[in-house]
Parts: structure tokens; sequence; C-alpha cells
């Protein structure tokens, strides 16, 4: 439980993404299809033969004679390369400049977002729990952030004890490595080219992993109960101020 919570309104984002101010003429894409200029129709005349389709294959003293162009096939046209034969070519969007959103935009200025005017921007509103606390009388609030003290000495006395545990076993751990490494070089015929590891000393460091996630999930717990009871501390404090004047 803390003072904010994400706003329902936006889910916790600040604002929303514009729909408005979505580019019509070209879908929201930036990008629209206009005839190629350099063909208009996919295809532009073959050059090596000036649009003829036709190449001289022999020569004679007193003839020539003609065969198809082997690069337009005798058509006397090729493939335009500048839109591959479409007769369309690609460019940037006219009406939003290729931005895929109109900057005249009366709701977010074509930025594509407006902030949510229920969280003011912010993404958090004031939770039920913090408002709760605005109705509970200060013995009450006493008694909340009280319970909420005892909980935290306790959990410090779990992770206390936790450590210690991973001490023991971390001095274990390296007592029985060294004895390990002592019989290995005293009797290295016992021991494959691999090296063998003794019974049960794999399994130390995971032992003091599952002990340390532990005491880190607890630490976690903690720090939520002293943001909660800061929260009320907060709370006790606007009633004594309040009083006082």
């Amino acid at each position: 439980m803390s003072k904010f919570t994400a706003c329902p309104s936006c889910h916790g984002r600040g604002d929303f993404d514009c729909q408005d101010c979505l580019c019509a003429t070209c879908s929201a894409s930036g990008q629209v299809k206009v005839k190629c200029t350099a063909c208009n129709t996919g295809t532009i005349q073959c050059e090596p033969c000036s649009g003829s389709g036709r190449v001289v294959v022999k020569k004679g003293w007193f003839s020539e004679q003609y065969g198809a162009h082997s690069l337009c096939s005798g058509s006397g046209r090729v493939t335009c390369k500048l839109c591959s034969g479409t007769g369309q070519v690609t460019v940037a969007c006219s009406s939003c400049n290729g931005k895929r959103r109109k900057p005249s935009c009366p709701k977010c200025g074509g930025l594509g977002k407006y902030g949510c005017t229920a969280c003011n921007k912010t993404g958090q509103v004031i939770s039920d729990w913090f408002k709760s606390l605005a109705t509970m009388p200060v013995e009450r609030l006493r008694f909340e952030y009280d319970k909420r003290q005892r909980a935290v000495m306790v959990n410090q006395q779990k992770i206390g004890i936790i450590q210690t545990k991973v001490s023991r076993i971390s001095a274990e751990y390296e007592q029985m490595y060294a004895d390990y490494e002592a019989d290995r070089a005293a009797r290295p015929y016992l021991y494959d080219e691999a090296g063998s590891w003794p019974g049960g000393l794999d399994s130390f460091p995971r032992d003091m992993r599952n002990l340390e996630s532990e005491a880190s999930d607890i630490e976690s717990t903690n720090s939520s109960l002293e943001s909660e009871m800061s929260t009320i501390e907060e709370v006790m404090n606007s009633r004594s101020g309040s009083t006082s004047s």
C-alpha cells in the first residue's frame, strides 16, 4: 500500500495516444504513391537501339541484316529502373510532410499524445488507502504505525538469522573445499581428470543463494512497510499541525 496508485484513466501512463491527428491522406504512413515522372507507364525507350528494337547482326557491302535487340527483345522499350516497372514511386506525403500526423491538431498539436487531466499528466492519483487514513482517529493511526514498526523489527531479526546462516555455510564451504584440495594433492589417483567434487560441496553455493534471496525478499517487504509508516506519520503530523493551529 502506498500514498499513490496508478491512474485508472490512463493506466499510469500520464497521457493518451491521439487519434484525431492521424493523417487520412496517407493512412498515417507518412508516404503516398504518385506516377513515376520518368516513365508514367513502367517502361522507357531502349537507349542502345534508340527505341527501334533492332540492331545490325550482319554487315554486307551493299546491305545490312537486322535482328531483334536482346536488351528489349525487339520491343524498343525496357523496364524503368526508377519505379521497377510499376509506374509509381513512393514519396513523402505532402499533407503531413511525412510525419504521419497533422501538425494543426487542436488536441495534441501534432505531437501524437495529449496529457491525462485525471492525474495532471503524472500517471498517479491518491490511493484509496491514503484516503482512508484521513478518516481514522489518531489512536488508530498510531496503532497502524506501531503494527508496522513491530513487523519491521521482526523482519530485521529474520534477516540477521539468515545472515548468520550464510556466514556459517560459507565458512563450512571454504573449509570443506580446502580439505578437498589437500586430499586431492595427497591422493590424486582417487580423482578423475575432470576433478570430482566431494559429496555435498556443490550444494553449498545453492543454499547460500536461496538464503540470500529470502533475505532480499524480506528487505523488500521492510521497504514497503517503512514507506507505509512514513505515509501514516505524514498524516499524523498534519493532524497535530491542524490541532495546534
